[in-house]
């Protein structure tokens, strides 16, 4: 099981700063990004080595200097290496049946 990171424990907390950035997101013409997208980039990239005794003004201010080009640069370098296992499980799944056929 995978642990949980410390500042999910901010996440309800976090919801107005969340939705400011979602609605800037919008503005700027980005409307497929959700919250769970925001957040999941905030834990996966920004708080990779998190502090655990962060502040909750800390938290807010990373959550509102989120650029567009930082989550998109995210976003497509994690679309990349989902593609890149997919095609390694694929042509792992290929060479089962190569076996059947040979």
């Amino acid at each position: 099981m995978e642990a949980k990171h410390p500042y999910e424990k901010y996440r309800q907390e976090m919801d107005p700063a969340l939705k400011s950035k979602l609605e800037e997101f919008d503005l700027l013409d980005y409307p497929d990004i959700t919250e769970e997208d925001i957040w999941a980039y905030l834990i996966q990239k920004k708080w990779k080595k998190a502090n655990g005794e962060a502040r909750h003004y800390e938290i807010m201010q990373d959550i509102m200097r989120l650029k567009v080009s930082d989550y998109m640069n995210f976003a497509t370098t994690s679309a990349l290496v989902e593609a890149e296992h997919m095609k390694k499980d694929l042509a792992a799944g290929l060479e089962d049946f190569k076996d059947l056929f040979s």
